[in-house]
C-alpha cells in the first residue's frame, strides 16, 4: 500500500513538472498571403519552464516582425461584410453586402474612398479595408449618381 501511494505521489509530481504549450501564430496580409508563426515548447521540470518561455519568445518575435510587414493574426482580422469585384469602370463595385456594411453599403455601389484613401482598384480596396476587428471604417461610395458616406466597425 505504501509503495503504491509513493508511486502515485511520484507520478503526480512528475506530471506537474512537465509541460507543453503550442501558440497559434497563423497570420495573413491584405493580399491573402499567409505567414505562420506557430511555435511550441515544453519538457520536464525546469526544462518545461524554459521550453515554454522559448516558444513564447519565438512566437512574439515572429509575430512582431510579420506585423511590421503588414500581417495580422487570422483571428484578429475584421470582416466588412462586403464582397467586392473590379468593374470595367474606374472603381470597384460591391457585389454583396451584409452587416456590418449593410444597410449603408448595398450591392451595386461603387467604392470611391475608404478612410479618406482614394480607391481605384480591387487591391486598393482590400488594403484599405484590412484592419483588426472592432476598428471603425469610413466608406465613401457612389450610388445612382449620389455620393454617400457611412461608417461602421469591422466584425
Amino acid at each position: 500500500m505504501r509503495r503504491k501511494l509513493k508511486l502515485i505521489v511520484m507520478a503526480t509530481f512528475a506530471a506537474a513538472m512537465t509541460g507543453c504549450v503550442s501558440m497559434n501564430g497563423k497570420m495573413v496580409n491584405a493580399l491573402g498571403e499567409h505567414h505562420d508563426c506557430t511555435s511550441s515548447g515544453g519538457g520536464f521540470g525546469l526544462g518545461a519552464v524554459i521550453g515554454v518561455a522559448m516558444a513564447a519568445a519565438s512566437n512574439a518575435s515572429c509575430e512582431s516582425s510579420a506585423e511590421e510587414e503588414g500581417f495580422l493574426l487570422v483571428e484578429d482580422v475584421g470582416e466588412s461584410g462586403m464582397i467586392i469585384a473590379q468593374s470595367e469602370l474606374e472603381y470597384p463595385i460591391v457585389q454583396t453586402a451584409i452587416p456590418p456594411a449593410y444597410p449603408c453599403v448595398q450591392p451595386g455601389d461603387r467604392l470611391t474612398q475608404i478612410d479618406s484613401n482614394t480607391i481605384s482598384n480591387l487591391d486598393d480596396a482590400k488594403k484599405a479595408m484590412f484592419k483588426e476587428s472592432g476598428i471603425p471604417v469610413l466608406v465613401a461610395l457612389s450610388r445612382a449618381e449620389q455620393s454617400i458616406e457611412c461608417e461602421f466597425e469591422l466584425n
